[in-house]
C-alpha cells in the first residue's frame, strides 16, 4: 500500500527549496560585495612605508587615473566621468 504525499507537504517542500536557493543567492552576493570592497580598499591604500603627508591630494590637484571592476564584471575608469558634473561630499 503506497501513500502519496499530500498537497501541503509538497508545497512545504517547494517553499523550503525556494528559501534555500534564496539563501545561496544572498551568500553569493555577500561574497561578491566583500571582494569589491577589498578591491576598493586596496586601490585606496597607501603604499608601504608612506607617511600621512605622502597620502592624499592637495586641494586643486587632479585625481590620479584608476580603474575598478563593476558588480557586473565590466571595468570603470575615472576618465569615463571626465566632463560630467560631480557631487562631492566631505570636508
Amino acid at each position: 500500500m503506497t501513500t502519496e504525499p499530500k498537497l501541503p507537504t509538497i508545497l512545504l517542500l517547494m517553499l523550503m527549496g525556494v528559501v534555500i536557493l534564496l539563501m545561496v543567492a544572498i551568500i553569493g552576493l555577500f561574497v561578491r560585495v566583500n571582494r569589491l570592497q577589498e578591491a576598493v580598499l586596496a586601490a585606496l591604500a597607501a603604499p608601504p612605508g608612506a607617511t600621512a603627508e605622502d597620502v592624499g591630494l592637495e586641494v586643486g590637484m587632479p585625481a590620479p587615473a584608476f580603474t575598478l571592476p563593476e558588480v557586473g564584471g565590466a571595468s570603470v575608469a575615472l576618465g569615463d566621468f571626465a566632463g560630467r558634473r560631480k557631487l562631492q561630499r566631505g570636508r
